[in-house]
């Protein structure tokens, strides 16, 4: 579902189907702004204030209107750039890279907080427009299955990987060892 923000900084979003949700902004970017956070208001009757969707799904039920969203982007997101070298400190190019948050509620399809990519000839690789917050980067033989983000196979990289914090508008350029198993 599509909704357009209007010169107030508003947006509605109507005839929203029951299911699962994230919210997503697009055309923000070109000019340099991602999303850094996005609240909801509580169900009626709650005793809950607000929930925090911001990269995360929630669920819209039928019936249920939700008014005062709110969404909020920033131009301070964060870059984190890894090396992958051996033990002779020679540059890895055969290897993919996984980051992901080490925080499991951000791991499931399409979240921002959880990416690969293949690193370069020199073994480098940069992750740009990155929320702040906790990570694990882990090196992988080649390019994982569909799903590989979810339980077991996020679970294992998280107990070998290389923890990394990002703080809000960071560059962090970090190096990643392959170690060749005895």
């Amino acid at each position: 579902a599509f909704g357009h923000v209007d010169g107030a900084g508003r947006f509605a979003i109507t005839g929203v189907m029951p299911g699962r949700y994230t919210f997503t902004i697009s055309g923000a970017d070109a000019r340099g702004w991602v999303l850094d956070g996005a609240t909801i208001p509580a169900a009626p009757g709650s005793s809950v204030a607000e929930r925090d969707v911001f990269n995360l799904p929630f669920e819209v039920t039928d019936g249920l209107d939700i008014t005062d969203a709110t969404i909020s982007m920033t131009r301070a997101a964060s870059t984190l750039q890894v090396l992958v070298e051996d033990i002779g400190d020679r540059p890895v190019g055969s290897l993919g890279v996984v980051l992901f948050s080490a925080d499991p509620k951000h791991w499931y399809a399409g979240s921002r907080r959880v990416l690969s990519q293949r690193v370069d000839p020199k073994g480098a690789v940069t992750f740009e427009d990155l929320p702040k917050g906790d990570y694990v980067v882990a090196t992988v033989a080649g390019m994982q299955p569909p799903n590989w983000y979810i339980g077991r196979g996020l679970d294992a990289l998280a107990a070998t990987g290389t923890k990394v914090r990002l703080e809000p508008s960071e560059t962090r350029a970090i190096t990643v060892r392959i170690v060749p198993k005895a």
